[in-house]
């Protein structure tokens, strides 16, 4: 289906941990994103919620329709849920940012809305919220405002000059009419209630460790003290990777020598790319030939 978006809420708990919940949308861009945007910022500005209740699915669910459901438009588009998609159906090579953020079919943008809470000395009740948001483009490529976002979603451009309300303008409707205005609303509504958030800001929200697994491929070891650890194909992977590297160091070192004034951590890295460049499997003879080619190219 064409039009596709996703749309991200994040909130923080007492210990400072963030909760995360991502929908993905057909059917939802321009007006209609900005339309969820606002009545969901002002669902959970409205709500009561406490950190009990992040942890409860009936929250998520609440929150899910909320999103789903376009007030202005009186229509429901049901999206998918991002986190329970990768835990249940996970790629093994990806972790879930790579996923959630990077993955999804986009022509529409995203919505990151960011919601900081400050609780009561038990840690419970919300007592006041700050909210961030961004909108982005489907490359992720810059920071937008509600308006920016809407010139934007327009034209897929940033260099037209005609405004997105007189975009509309141009058909002839008393039902286009009332959706510029209450679009207009909405757009004073996100400005007035939220503070656009930084690109460095947007990057700590892509890049945060939400420690979400998949359930896929899944396996279970028993440490030799006796602790049982639960390690995901990308989590292994990535430790496979790491026990190679320690090997293939300890290799080149024993067999080759190496020159003191060498970075010997930036030579393995080196090796490690070419030998991959020579051959997809890890086996000794690529090895070989990377480190030779390396050590001739350093001499």
């Amino acid at each position: 289906m064409g039009q596709r978006s996703q749309i991200y809420v994040r909130i923080n708990k007492p210990n400072g941990d963030k909760k995360i919940f991502a929908r993905y949308y057909s059917w939802n861009f321009g007006t209609r994103m900005i339309s969820r945007a606002r009545y969901t910022i002002e669902w959970l500005l409205g709500s009561y919620f406490s950190s009990y209740l992040l942890e409860d699915d009936k929250f998520a669910n609440k929150l899910s329709r909320i999103m789903d459901t376009n007030f202005d438009y009186k229509d429901v588009v049901f999206g998918s849920d991002i986190v329970k998609d990768y835990q249940e159906e996970g790629i093994d090579d990806i972790n879930f940012n790579e996923y959630a953020f990077m993955e999804q079919d986009n022509n529409d943008g995203q919505l990151y809305l960011d919601l900081i809470c400050k609780y009561d000395k038990e840690g419970h009740k919300v007592e006041k919220i700050k909210v961030k948001y961004a909108f982005v483009d489907n490359d992720l490529e810059r920071v937008l405002s509600a308006n920016n976002y809407m010139q934007w979603n327009m034209f897929y451009s940033y260099d037209s000059e005609v405004k997105w309300e007189d975009e509309i303008s141009n058909y002839s409707s008393s039902y286009l009419e009332d959706e510029i205005a209450f679009t207009k609303d909405n757009i004073s509504y996100i400005d007035e209630t939220a503070s656009l958030m930084t690109g460095d800001e947007l990057e700590s929200y892509i890049n945060y460790n939400y420690n979400i697994k998949s359930k896929k491929g899944l396996t279970t070891f028993r440490t030799e003290a006796g602790e049982l650890i639960t390690l995901s194909m990308y989590d292994m992977m990535n430790i496979s990777n790491k026990y190679e590297r320690i090997l293939l160091k300890e290799y080149v070192l024993e067999n080759y020598k190496i020159p003191e004034t060498e970075d010997v951590d930036a030579l393995i890295h080196d090796i490690w790319e070419l030998k991959n460049d020579y051959c997809g499997e890890q086996d000794r003879e690529s090895e070989n030939l990377a480190i030779v080619k390396i050590l001739e190219e350093r001499r």
